[in-house]
């Protein structure tokens, strides 16, 4: 019985570390995508930027992050081609 407890300890430790590790990249990637298709690069922005940026450049900031949050690491941009972008 005190083994099963600790395993169990140990699993809700993990999992919950690996939640907090990982659901910012599960949460940003439809951020990204609706801000993408709908243009709504402002919902991304910093607010003490007060709208006081350049949208293209804005644009492919989001193109990038986008990129580097595909779920197929394959798919992900190296760190030159980010760069790039």
């Amino acid at each position: 019985m005190l083994k099963e407890i600790e395993v169990l300890n140990w699993y809700l430790i993990f999992h919950n570390f690996m939640l907090k590790l990982f659901l910012p990249f599960f949460q940003a990637r439809p951020l990204l995508n609706h801000a993408l298709e709908n243009e709504e690069l402002e919902s991304l922005a910093d607010p003490r930027l007060e709208k006081n940026y350049i949208e293209s450049e804005m644009f492919r900031m989001i193109e990038a992050a986008a990129a580097c949050v595909r779920h197929s690491a394959s798919k992900r941009p190296r760190m030159g081609q980010v760069i790039a972008i």
